[in-house]
């Protein structure tokens, strides 16, 4: 379709001394409702006017008074749109609320200041506050967010007392009743985030010095890793309000850089838009906690067949009938339980409760609680061999919450008796004798990771809670319960009441993401299994389907002029042909399988045979060709040398990545596994046929060498034509056309990861993060899946007239180096960083992104 290296470029450019932090755009939902709240002028007298996005409940009347929440974007004051909260208001107005995105004016497009912006958010909740009775609103539970520039103005609307717009009804307060704040910005002093900017008026504008009593209580979502807010921030500004009497819940989120609670932040190991998922589901217990809305748990289903395991006393019946057990002696005791088995999907959690007290005082870490799974059943003593959460109690900063895989080693949270996985804020605990201490450890997942929550509480003294986020296990189902006792308590006895297991779903799942179609397949490889006969696709290479001589069926081998259909190989869920020598005679004949009805495209093509890795002395082989030509013999990694063999192109099949249904790739208890071979590339036109040949390497190798062929496979390559193919463009395919006429060309979208049937040029546009001195970062979207036959590099001109490559210099002495880490900072972003070095220094630069298509 393609010849020829194609070249097309996309343009940016920034001033170097203006910093600004990143912004999101997020299509796809829609408002019930946008209501114009202000009009306003921009810097050069302008009218302006500015919208709220509505989001409401099902069934939401205006005589209704529902709690609220506005947002604001993010962007640094200089950009943004008030889609970027839009998935949080969907959500929440599942919940009950009336969501709401509200705009403000920002720098490129209005040419204004912070001072602005401030002055919209505040009229926002002005607005909202005076038509409560209109928008069905309770006037006295209004919240607010945002987002970085987004929470700075949120929290200034719930600090400041400077800031209101003139002519407004200012009886009528600004000041929301809620916050929450995502990675905001609340120091705008010396240090602190966009000082260069508001200097002049930092103190007036900064949330962190005007924190007095009447600041609303308020939920801050940070990441560690935040490279515009540091966590020292989020921890002052937390002490200053907690000086004042005022709730603030700081979550720390490890390692997690700015804006990673955005929700187009998709494909890392944590599960799909993890981020977003976990500090809304944090936003809504805060609520929960307000009385905005209703407690989202559903109500928890009693798990029933409790089965004592081991102990001197245990369960019996269901989990209604809690009989007090004991546990005594010198020695560890344990009491364990298993139950009906509980797998949780996302957002669903299972929690143990209860109550126990001790005949003497029990001192730090003495006790210990856990669910687990049954995969690797708890071990009495030190801890060892359990798969689960396990809990001391009473806890010291040293030993609180550990997750074990089992092993007793760590891996990675595993130690031979536990392992700190959260502080706590005292170092020493003692409970006393008969006093009954509460406890209630949930575990919910949240992902591909669980969250853990854990509380104990006497009444008086001791109370220690603690969440754990983040932490991955091998399985998320649970069917054992365990109590244990630390040698150290001599005849010390523990008596239990109320003690039962529940499960339920933790929260709504979050809203589904924006339809699009599918971009291309990426490695997805469709399984073919080998089937002989005339309704089949295997066949002896040059004879007909009809002919079966080549096969016998359900031996072991002993023919060795003809292969041996195994159909009954444990763990398999398919035919396996069987080719093993017997003597330097031997001969196999060579078969053919043939794939049809694959569409136009490229195609990696792969076969598939298996290896009884467990046995080192065996090495199973195949020999493999696409199409004509001389067989080449493959071997599995790791395994003996077979004379003749390559183990180039051989993978393990559990690591790749199958369209279902998937084969089967382990058998025989593990013995055996599947290996697939990367045997080449094909272009498939007019749907022709791709024919795979097979046979078997005897070459004077020894017995223990075999053949188990099970099939072939496909996988779609990720070319640029196979690519735009899977859209809707109307005929303009080419990798220079503008399908859906937004700007961005085609080769440009395939780079950037977006639809290009689908106009989006807002969310493609490179966004700034920051800018002075002698360099400037940005930002911009990124595939990490783009074609293979698509390149793209950076180039730079100071004047839109020539352009320079990556490292070199202009007449006047001026050169730039680019850097740039993919997928920093959140999945599918790339930033870049644009060092600039020389006798010149521009004042302005402008970087083009140029795109270029070469046939694969």
């Amino acid at each position: 379709m393609h010849s020829g290296l194609k070249t097309i470029l996309s343009i940016f450019g920034w001033s170097l001394s203006l910093p600004v932090a990143l912004g999101y755009d997020v299509p796809g939902y829609t408002p019930d409702q946008i209501i114009a709240f202000k009009q306003t002028v921009n810097s050069s007298g302008g009218a302006v006017s500015l919208n709220l996005d509505v989001f409401t409940p099902d069934g939401h009347q205006s005589s209704d008074s529902r709690p609220a929440i506005v947002f604001f974007f993010g962007g640094g004051w200089v950009s943004g749109s008030s889609s970027h909260f839009h998935p949080h208001c969907e959500y929440l107005a599942s919940r009950g609320m009336v969501a709401i995105s509200a705009e403000y004016r920002i720098r490129n497009t209005h040419g204004t200041t912070p001072e602005e912006c401030v002055k919209d958010g505040k009229s926002a909740v002005r607005y909202i506050r005076e038509h409560a009775s209109e928008l069905g609103i309770d006037p006295n539970r209004i919240a607010a967010g945002g987002g970085s520039a987004g929470g700075h103005i949120a929290a200034a609307a719930g600090t400041l007392t400077a800031y209101e717009e003139q002519g407004e009804n200012l009886a009528i307060s600004s000041r929301p009743n809620a916050l929450v704040l995502f990675n905001p910005v609340i120091d705008n002093g010396p240090g602190g985030y966009g000082y260069s900017t508001v200097q002049s008026y930092w103190e007036d504008i900064s949330p962190l010095e005007n924190i007095t009593a009447s600041a609303p209580p308020t939920v801050f979502f940070l990441g560690t890793n935040d490279s515009l807010i540091p966590v020292a921030t989020g921890k002052a500004y937390q002490t200053a309000m907690e000086a004042e009497g005022v709730r603030c819940d700081l979550h720390l989120y490890d390692g997690q850089p700015h804006s990673f609670f955005n929700f187009d932040v998709i494909g890392d190991s944590s599960g799909p838009f993890y981020g977003y998922q976990d500090t809304v589901f944090k936003t809504d217990e805060f609520l929960v906690s307000l009385g905005y809305l209703s407690d989202p748990h559903e109500d928890p289903v009693p798990v029933n067949g409790w089965v004592t395991i081991f102990g001197n006393a245990g369960f019996t019946g269901s989990s209604a009938n809690t009989a007090s057990p004991a546990m005594s002696d010198a020695d560890a005791d344990s009491i364990a339980a298993n139950f009906d088995s509980v797998s949780l999907a996302d957002g669903e959690f299972l929690r143990l409760t209860g109550s126990v007290s001790f005949n003497a005082a029990l001192s730090s870490g003495s006790f210990s609680l856990g669910l687990f799974s049954s995969d690797a059943p708890v071990t009495p003593g030190v801890g060892a061999g359990f798969a689960g959460i396990w809990s001391s109690i009473p806890t010291t900063s040293a030993t609180l919450i550990a997750k074990g895989d089992g092993s007793g080693s760590i891996n990675p949270f595993e130690t031979s008796s536990s392992t700190t996985l959260g502080p706590v804020p005292a170092a020493d605990f003692t409970v006393a004798a008969s006093t009954p201490v509460e406890f209630s450890l949930m575990i919910a997942r949240n992902g591909n990771n669980l969250d853990v929550a854990v509380e104990f509480d006497d009444g008086d003294f001791y109370r220690s809670s603690q969440n754990l986020l983040n932490k991955t296990v091998s399985q998320y189902h649970f069917d054992s319960v365990a109590f244990l006792m630390n040698g150290n308590l001599n005849a010390t006895q523990a008596s239990f009441s109320n003690i039962a297991i529940t499960s339920g779903r933790a929260l709504p799942p979050p809203p589904a993401p924006p339809f699009e179609p599918p971009v291309t397949t990426t490695g997805e490889i469709t399984y073919v299994d080998a089937v002989e006969g005339s309704g089949g696709n295997t066949f002896k290479t040059g004879s007909s389907p009809s002919d079966l001589s080549w096969r016998v069926v359900d031996q072991s081998g002993t023919d060795n002029n003809r292969w041996s259909k195994r159909t009954t190989v444990e763990g398999t869920n398919d035919t396996l042909f069987q080719a093993m020598p017997n003597g330097p005679a031997t001969s196999i004949p060579e078969l053919t399988v043939r794939m049809t009805g694959l569409a136009d495209g490229i195609y990696d093509i792969y076969a598939f045979y298996w290896d009884q890795v467990v046995n080192d002395d065996q090495n199973w082989v195949l020999s493999a060709k696409i199409g004509s030509g001389a067989l080449m013999t493959y071997s599995s990694p790791g395994e003996p040398a077979v004379n003749g063999a390559t183990t180039d192109g051989v993978f393990q099949a559990g690591t790749l990545n199958f369209a279902s249904p998937a084969p089967a790739t382990n058998a025989g208890g593990g013995v055996r596994e599947l290996f697939g071979i990367n045997l080449g590339r094909v272009t498939v036109i007019g749907g022709s046929a791709v024919d795979v040949r097979v046979g078997m390497l005897l070459n004077g190798n020894s017995s223990t060498t075999r053949s188990w062929f099970d099939g072939v496979g496909y996988a779609r390559v990720n070319s640029f034509s196979n690519w735009i193919s899977g859209f809707n463009t109307g005929g303009m395919d080419e990798f220079d056309d503008d399908a859906d006429a937004d700007g961005i060309k085609n080769g440009v979208e395939n780079f950037f990861g977006s639809n290009p049937s689908v106009a989006n040029q807002a969310e493609l546009i490179p966004r700034a993060t920051s800018a002075g001195g002698s360099s400037f970062i940005f930002t911009h979207p990124q595939s990490p899946n783009s074609a293979e036959d698509v390149s793209a590099l950076y180039e730079w001109s100071t004047t839109l007239g020539d352009f320079h490559g990556d490292g070199l210099s202009n007449d006047m002495g001026t050169t730039v180096n680019f850097s740039a880490e993919t997928n920093t900072p959140t999945a599918s972003i790339t930033t870049v960083t644009a060092s600039v070095s020389g006798e010149t220094i521009p004042v302005n630069l402008f970087v083009r992104l140029r795109v270029s298509l070469s046939p694969p």
